[in-house]
Protein backbone atom coordinates (compact mmCIF):
# COMPACT_ATOMS: atom_id res chain seq x y z
CA UNK A 1 0.00 0.00 0.00
CA UNK A 2 1.16 3.19 -1.19
CA UNK A 3 -1.14 5.46 1.07
CA UNK A 4 -2.76 6.73 -2.58
CA UNK A 5 -5.77 4.60 -2.13
CA UNK A 6 -8.03 7.39 -1.99
CA UNK A 7 -12.03 7.87 -1.64
CA UNK A 8 -13.50 10.01 -4.12
CA UNK A 9 -15.58 11.94 -1.88
CA UNK A 10 -15.64 15.22 -2.73
CA UNK A 11 -14.42 14.78 -6.19
CA UNK A 12 -17.20 16.90 -7.62
CA UNK A 13 -17.03 14.20 -10.55
CA UNK A 14 -19.04 15.36 -13.73
CA UNK A 15 -18.34 15.43 -17.55
CA UNK A 16 -19.81 17.83 -19.96
CA UNK A 17 -17.89 20.47 -22.48
CA UNK A 18 -16.27 22.75 -21.51
CA UNK A 19 -18.20 25.77 -21.94
CA UNK A 20 -20.96 23.92 -20.84
CA UNK A 21 -20.47 23.93 -16.79
CA UNK A 22 -23.23 22.98 -14.68
CA UNK A 23 -21.82 24.46 -11.67
CA UNK A 24 -20.26 27.41 -11.07
CA UNK A 25 -16.63 27.67 -9.97
CA UNK A 26 -16.96 29.39 -6.92
CA UNK A 27 -19.98 26.75 -6.07
CA UNK A 28 -17.92 23.53 -7.49
CA UNK A 29 -14.89 24.66 -4.68
CA UNK A 30 -16.93 25.33 -1.82
CA UNK A 31 -19.00 21.82 -2.20
CA UNK A 32 -15.56 20.15 -2.30
CA UNK A 33 -14.18 21.74 0.52
CA UNK A 34 -17.37 21.49 2.82
CA UNK A 35 -17.23 17.61 1.50
CA UNK A 36 -13.65 17.39 3.00
CA UNK A 37 -14.96 18.93 6.32
CA UNK A 38 -17.71 16.18 6.51
CA UNK A 39 -15.20 13.30 5.61
CA UNK A 40 -12.76 14.83 8.34
CA UNK A 41 -15.29 14.93 11.25
CA UNK A 42 -16.89 11.91 10.31
CA UNK A 43 -13.70 10.01 10.57
CA UNK A 44 -12.01 11.72 13.39
CA UNK A 45 -13.29 10.08 16.17
CA UNK A 46 -12.62 6.47 14.85
CA UNK A 47 -9.12 7.56 13.84
CA UNK A 48 -8.68 8.72 17.51
CA UNK A 49 -9.33 5.32 18.45
CA UNK A 50 -6.44 3.85 16.18
CA UNK A 51 -8.74 2.63 13.42
CA UNK A 52 -6.54 2.45 10.20
CA UNK A 53 -8.86 3.03 7.89
CA UNK A 54 -9.92 5.91 9.40
CA UNK A 55 -7.23 7.84 9.89
CA UNK A 56 -6.26 7.20 6.21
CA UNK A 57 -9.82 8.83 5.35
CA UNK A 58 -9.29 11.73 7.45
CA UNK A 59 -5.42 12.18 5.83
CA UNK A 60 -6.96 12.24 2.75
CA UNK A 61 -9.89 15.27 3.61
CA UNK A 62 -7.30 17.36 5.37
CA UNK A 63 -4.91 16.71 2.86
CA UNK A 64 -7.32 17.43 0.43
CA UNK A 65 -8.81 20.66 2.31
CA UNK A 66 -5.21 22.14 2.75
CA UNK A 67 -4.45 21.71 -1.13
CA UNK A 68 -7.29 22.87 -2.86
CA UNK A 69 -7.72 26.31 -0.24
CA UNK A 70 -3.76 26.90 -1.07
CA UNK A 71 -4.20 26.55 -4.33
CA UNK A 72 -7.05 29.07 -4.63
CA UNK A 73 -6.48 31.10 -1.30
CA UNK A 74 -6.78 34.45 -3.51
CA UNK A 75 -9.92 33.40 -4.47
CA UNK A 76 -10.91 31.99 -0.84
CA UNK A 77 -11.94 34.33 2.31
CA UNK A 78 -9.13 33.97 4.76
CA UNK A 79 -8.91 31.12 7.13
CA UNK A 80 -7.74 32.18 10.41
CA UNK A 81 -3.93 31.80 10.80
CA UNK A 82 -4.39 30.06 13.98
CA UNK A 83 -6.55 27.36 12.37
CA UNK A 84 -4.48 26.75 9.46
CA UNK A 85 -1.76 25.70 11.59
CA UNK A 86 -4.26 22.91 13.47
CA UNK A 87 -5.16 21.57 10.58
CA UNK A 88 -0.98 21.46 9.54
CA UNK A 89 -0.90 19.68 12.66
CA UNK A 90 -3.40 17.54 12.30
CA UNK A 91 -2.13 16.58 8.97
CA UNK A 92 1.42 16.10 10.26
CA UNK A 93 -0.26 13.85 13.14
CA UNK A 94 -2.61 11.68 10.60
CA UNK A 95 0.37 11.23 8.30
CA UNK A 96 2.78 9.70 11.07
CA UNK A 97 0.19 7.13 12.02
CA UNK A 98 -0.72 6.40 8.58
CA UNK A 99 3.00 6.15 7.67
CA UNK A 100 3.26 3.63 10.49
CA UNK A 101 1.11 1.60 9.78
CA UNK A 102 1.63 1.02 6.33
CA UNK A 103 4.90 -0.10 6.95
CA UNK A 104 3.79 -2.59 9.28
CA UNK A 105 1.90 -3.94 6.56
CA UNK A 106 4.01 -3.67 3.72
CA UNK A 107 6.92 -5.55 6.03
CA UNK A 108 4.29 -8.24 7.59
CA UNK A 109 3.46 -9.02 3.87
CA UNK A 110 7.06 -9.45 2.64
CA UNK A 111 7.81 -11.77 5.40
CA UNK A 112 4.59 -13.93 4.57
CA UNK A 113 6.11 -13.80 0.78
CA UNK A 114 9.32 -14.59 1.52
CA UNK A 115 11.83 -15.88 3.69
CA UNK A 116 13.73 -18.26 5.57
CA UNK A 117 14.62 -15.47 7.93
CA UNK A 118 17.71 -15.61 10.24
CA UNK A 119 15.98 -14.11 13.10
CA UNK A 120 12.01 -13.93 12.11
CA UNK A 121 10.63 -13.02 15.63
CA UNK A 122 12.78 -10.01 15.48
CA UNK A 123 11.38 -8.86 11.95
CA UNK A 124 7.42 -10.09 13.68
CA UNK A 125 8.27 -7.57 17.07
CA UNK A 126 9.07 -4.90 14.21
CA UNK A 127 5.81 -5.11 13.12
CA UNK A 128 3.85 -4.94 15.86
CA UNK A 129 5.94 -1.99 17.18
CA UNK A 130 5.01 0.23 14.25
CA UNK A 131 1.34 -1.02 14.43
CA UNK A 132 1.67 -0.21 17.91
CA UNK A 133 3.52 3.61 17.00
CA UNK A 134 0.61 4.02 14.19
CA UNK A 135 -2.14 3.59 16.86
CA UNK A 136 -0.38 5.85 20.05
CA UNK A 137 0.08 8.34 17.18
CA UNK A 138 -3.41 8.27 16.41
CA UNK A 139 -4.36 8.55 19.95
CA UNK A 140 -2.57 11.89 20.26
CA UNK A 141 -4.59 14.16 17.73
CA UNK A 142 -6.18 16.30 19.73
CA UNK A 143 -9.61 15.86 18.56
CA UNK A 144 -11.36 18.63 21.11
CA UNK A 145 -9.34 21.28 19.13
CA UNK A 146 -10.39 20.12 15.83
CA UNK A 147 -14.63 20.64 16.76
CA UNK A 148 -14.49 24.57 16.47
CA UNK A 149 -11.20 25.09 13.92
CA UNK A 150 -13.60 22.71 11.80
CA UNK A 151 -17.14 24.23 12.79
CA UNK A 152 -15.15 28.10 11.86
CA UNK A 153 -13.80 26.55 8.40
CA UNK A 154 -17.66 26.08 7.80
CA UNK A 155 -18.67 29.94 8.73
CA UNK A 156 -16.13 31.03 6.78
CA UNK A 157 -16.69 29.29 3.53
CA UNK A 158 -20.59 30.41 4.29
CA UNK A 159 -19.48 34.02 4.69
CA UNK A 160 -18.34 35.38 1.36
CA UNK A 161 -16.61 34.61 -1.83
CA UNK A 162 -14.43 36.61 -4.09
CA UNK A 163 -14.97 36.52 -7.54
CA UNK A 164 -13.86 33.09 -8.39
CA UNK A 165 -14.13 32.41 -12.52
CA UNK A 166 -12.89 30.20 -14.80
CA UNK A 167 -9.64 32.49 -15.86
CA UNK A 168 -8.85 32.67 -12.13
CA UNK A 169 -8.74 28.91 -11.08
CA UNK A 170 -7.19 28.16 -14.69
CA UNK A 171 -4.52 30.26 -14.05
CA UNK A 172 -4.52 28.56 -10.34
CA UNK A 173 -4.09 25.41 -11.77
CA UNK A 174 -1.74 26.62 -14.64
CA UNK A 175 1.06 27.73 -11.99
CA UNK A 176 0.65 23.86 -10.08
CA UNK A 177 1.67 22.55 -13.46
CA UNK A 178 4.29 25.35 -14.10
CA UNK A 179 5.63 24.24 -10.50
CA UNK A 180 5.38 20.56 -11.46
CA UNK A 181 7.89 20.81 -14.25
CA UNK A 182 10.21 22.82 -12.78
CA UNK A 183 10.28 20.17 -9.82
CA UNK A 184 10.33 17.36 -12.36
CA UNK A 185 13.71 18.60 -14.22
CA UNK A 186 15.00 19.01 -10.95
CA UNK A 187 14.86 15.17 -10.48
CA UNK A 188 15.98 14.47 -13.24
CA UNK A 189 19.47 16.23 -12.63
CA UNK A 190 22.33 13.86 -11.58
CA UNK A 191 22.05 14.24 -7.83
CA UNK A 192 23.28 11.63 -4.82
CA UNK A 193 20.69 9.11 -4.21
CA UNK A 194 19.15 10.55 -1.05
CA UNK A 195 18.79 14.20 -2.84
CA UNK A 196 16.89 12.34 -5.81
CA UNK A 197 14.91 10.45 -3.50
CA UNK A 198 13.76 13.25 -1.85
CA UNK A 199 13.38 15.32 -5.10
CA UNK A 200 11.02 12.72 -6.11
CA UNK A 201 9.41 13.21 -3.19
CA UNK A 202 8.63 16.46 -4.21
CA UNK A 203 6.93 15.51 -7.38
CA UNK A 204 4.76 13.15 -5.99
CA UNK A 205 3.76 16.29 -3.37
CA UNK A 206 2.92 18.56 -6.41
CA UNK A 207 1.38 15.90 -8.65
CA UNK A 208 -1.30 14.98 -5.74
CA UNK A 209 -1.92 18.75 -5.14
CA UNK A 210 -2.83 19.50 -8.82
CA UNK A 211 -4.75 15.98 -8.86
CA UNK A 212 -6.79 17.44 -5.66
CA UNK A 213 -7.28 20.91 -6.96
CA UNK A 214 -8.08 19.69 -10.16
CA UNK A 215 -10.56 17.56 -8.73
CA UNK A 216 -12.40 20.11 -6.85
CA UNK A 217 -13.69 21.98 -10.15
CA UNK A 218 -14.39 18.63 -11.99
CA UNK A 219 -17.95 19.89 -10.99
CA UNK A 220 -17.63 23.15 -12.86
CA UNK A 221 -15.00 22.20 -15.98
CA UNK A 222 -15.81 18.61 -16.61
CA UNK A 223 -14.20 16.50 -18.86
CA UNK A 224 -10.78 18.96 -19.03
CA UNK A 225 -10.27 18.70 -15.22
CA UNK A 226 -10.63 14.88 -15.96
CA UNK A 227 -7.95 15.22 -18.20
CA UNK A 228 -5.84 16.60 -15.56
CA UNK A 229 -6.93 13.83 -12.90
CA UNK A 230 -6.31 10.78 -14.67
CA UNK A 231 -3.27 10.91 -15.43
CA UNK A 232 -1.86 12.32 -12.06
CA UNK A 233 -3.72 9.52 -10.49
CA UNK A 234 -1.83 7.27 -11.84
CA UNK A 235 1.84 9.13 -11.51
CA UNK A 236 0.69 9.39 -7.88
CA UNK A 237 0.40 5.57 -6.95
CA UNK A 238 3.72 4.87 -8.67
CA UNK A 239 5.47 7.37 -6.46
CA UNK A 240 3.90 6.24 -3.68
CA UNK A 241 5.07 3.31 -4.22
CA UNK A 242 8.29 4.36 -4.79
CA UNK A 243 8.45 6.49 -1.62
CA UNK A 244 7.05 3.56 0.54
CA UNK A 245 9.79 1.32 -0.73
CA UNK A 246 12.81 4.12 -0.34
CA UNK A 247 11.36 4.46 3.35
CA UNK A 248 11.24 0.81 4.08
CA UNK A 249 14.38 0.44 2.69
CA UNK A 250 15.68 3.11 5.67
CA UNK A 251 13.87 1.69 8.19
CA UNK A 252 15.03 -1.69 7.45
CA UNK A 253 19.03 -0.61 8.08
CA UNK A 254 18.33 2.25 11.22
CA UNK A 255 16.49 -0.79 13.06
CA UNK A 256 18.31 -2.33 16.40
CA UNK A 257 17.36 -5.20 17.07
CA UNK A 258 17.18 -7.00 13.23
CA UNK A 259 19.68 -9.55 12.28
CA UNK A 260 21.94 -7.65 9.81
CA UNK A 261 21.60 -10.34 6.89
CA UNK A 262 17.92 -10.41 7.50
CA UNK A 263 17.79 -6.39 7.30
CA UNK A 264 20.35 -6.18 4.10
CA UNK A 265 18.36 -8.95 2.37
CA UNK A 266 14.76 -6.85 2.78
CA UNK A 267 16.62 -3.49 2.06
CA UNK A 268 17.66 -4.82 -1.26
CA UNK A 269 14.02 -6.07 -1.86
CA UNK A 270 12.65 -2.82 -1.14
CA UNK A 271 15.27 -0.50 -3.26
CA UNK A 272 14.68 -3.58 -6.24
CA UNK A 273 10.93 -1.98 -5.74
CA UNK A 274 11.37 1.70 -5.68
CA UNK A 275 13.35 1.30 -8.75
CA UNK A 276 11.27 -0.21 -10.62
CA UNK A 277 8.13 1.54 -9.41
CA UNK A 278 10.56 4.93 -10.47
CA UNK A 279 11.28 3.55 -13.91
CA UNK A 280 7.42 2.58 -14.76
CA UNK A 281 6.95 6.20 -13.05
CA UNK A 282 9.03 7.80 -15.98
CA UNK A 283 7.52 5.59 -18.33
CA UNK A 284 4.08 6.74 -17.85
CA UNK A 285 5.04 10.28 -17.74
CA UNK A 286 6.57 9.80 -20.83
CA UNK A 287 3.41 8.42 -22.84
CA UNK A 288 0.44 9.97 -20.68
CA UNK A 289 1.88 13.17 -18.95
CA UNK A 290 -0.48 15.33 -17.11
CA UNK A 291 -1.72 17.83 -19.28
CA UNK A 292 -1.76 21.82 -18.93
CA UNK A 293 -4.43 23.41 -17.75
CA UNK A 294 -4.37 26.35 -19.41
CA UNK A 295 -4.64 24.44 -22.59
CA UNK A 296 -7.06 21.68 -21.47
CA UNK A 297 -9.20 24.33 -19.57
CA UNK A 298 -9.23 27.16 -22.11
CA UNK A 299 -9.78 24.98 -24.74
CA UNK A 300 -11.12 21.97 -24.25
CA UNK A 301 -8.43 19.69 -25.52
CA UNK A 302 -6.21 17.09 -23.67
CA UNK A 303 -3.39 17.15 -25.64
CA UNK A 304 -0.59 19.28 -24.29
CA UNK A 305 3.31 20.06 -24.18
CA UNK A 306 4.55 17.46 -21.00
CA UNK A 307 5.81 19.00 -17.89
Amino acid sequence: MSGVQEQQAGSGRSSGAPHQSRTRPRAALADYLLDQLNVLEGNLPLAGAGDPEAVHNARVAVRRFRSVATCNRFLLPDFPADDVGMLKTLARGLGESRDAEVQAERLSLVLDANGPWHREESLRKLVEALRARAVERAATLEQTATGPVLARARRVLAAGWGHTGRMEVTAALQNRWERLGILMAKAREPLPLDEHHFQLHNVRKAIKGLRYSAEAVTASFGEPALAIVRPAIALQRLLGEQHDAVVASILLTATANVDPRDAAALAQLESLRAVAAETEFLRLLALDPVPSPAIVMALGRTESPRP
